[in-house]
């Protein structure tokens, strides 16, 4: 049974403009009355545990503010993934998530989408599009490689 809004303003109070959830019940030991709710998972998104299962407190704010869940992903106007205040808090698809994300600090390229392939020597181009990577192709000049994946953009509209 999901949780609804009013089983959900039972147990915690919302505060709009820091996204931070507090309990209005003793849930344990650790969480009292007025305490933060609430703990971050491996991906730094916080994380409240209602009645055994685990829920994103963005859900939870949106459910708590709109009275229904997301019809999709949320993703936040700050880049920072425990930060749930709901006037950042948006609706977006997968590609939209997809491509407004940053690039991986590991990246050699710098370029989402472009890598280089040790087994071929080549920097290799490709862009995921409706959650389906198409593959541009191979380039042994990154600058070339760079120049495909921005073509690749605008002909996919990325």
């Amino acid at each position: 049974m999901k949780l609804t809004q009013a089983q959900l303003k039972e147990v915690l109070e919302y505060d709009e403009a820091t996204g931070i959830f507090r309990w209005k019940v003793n849930k344990s030991k650790r969480s009292k009355v007025g305490m933060k709710a609430g703990s971050k998972n491996k991906k730094v998104y916080t994380n409240i545990f209602i009645n055994g299962k685990a829920y994103k407190a963005r859900v939870l704010a949106w459910l708590y503010v709109y009275g229904k869940y997301p019809s999709s992903r949320l993703k936040s106007e700050s880049d920072i993934k425990s930060d749930n205040r709901i006037g950042l808090l948006f609706e977006a698809s997968d590609g939209e998530i997809a491509r407004s994300s940053k690039v991986n600090k590991s990246s050699e390229s710098g370029v989402k989408g472009v890598t280089y392939r040790k087994d071929h020597s080549k920097w290799a181009v490709q862009i995921s599009v409706n959650s389906k990577r198409i593959y541009i192709g191979e380039y042994t000049n990154i600058e070339d490689a760079k120049k495909e994946r921005i073509k690749a953009e605008l002909k996919y509209k990325y």
